[in-house]
């Protein structure tokens, strides 16, 4: 990360002044000008991807049972957008990869609504059963 090891522009009062949260005084205007652009549109870009990603991606996902915002977003941030990516897929591995990006072993039962997910995902006629989360905890 870069941090700025500037106070101000030198030309304001107001420390720090708003030059300074916009402007590298190291910088040419017409350098910072260049700079600013090159963020709005990486930021444009970004807005897109993540607009397309969450309307299509995350709402599909949530038409699987058991399925809702919160874990569609879990799914999204290891790679899983919609109902077809989940085919052939993993549980445990996924399971596994979700625990890895969010930096700790999350509830079991996020692995049980997994299963549930790509079983779904891989049956066009589904056992009602087979529907519910619980169904596909650990056996003993």
């Amino acid at each position: 990360m870069n941090t700025k090891k500037y106070d101000h522009c030198g030309c304001c009062k107001d420390l720090p002044c708003s030059r300074y949260e916009r402007d590298d005084p190291t910088k040419t205007p017409e350098e910072n000008a260049a700079g600013l652009r090159v963020q709005i549109n990486n930021l444009k870009e970004f807005e897109k991807r993540q607009k397309q990603e969450n309307s299509s991606g995350s709402q599909d996902l949530q038409t699987v049972p058991g399925i809702g915002k919160r874990i569609a977003q879990h799914l999204n941030a290891i790679g899983i957008y919609c109902v077809d990516d989940l085919k052939g897929r993993d549980p445990e591995e996924l399971y596994r990869m979700d625990c890895i990006q969010k930096g700790f072993t999350e509830d079991r039962c996020e692995l049980y609504v997994f299963r549930c997910a790509v079983y779904y995902a891989e049956h066009e006629e589904h056992d009602p059963e087979k529907l519910k989360w619980w169904y596909w905890k650990d056996k003993e």
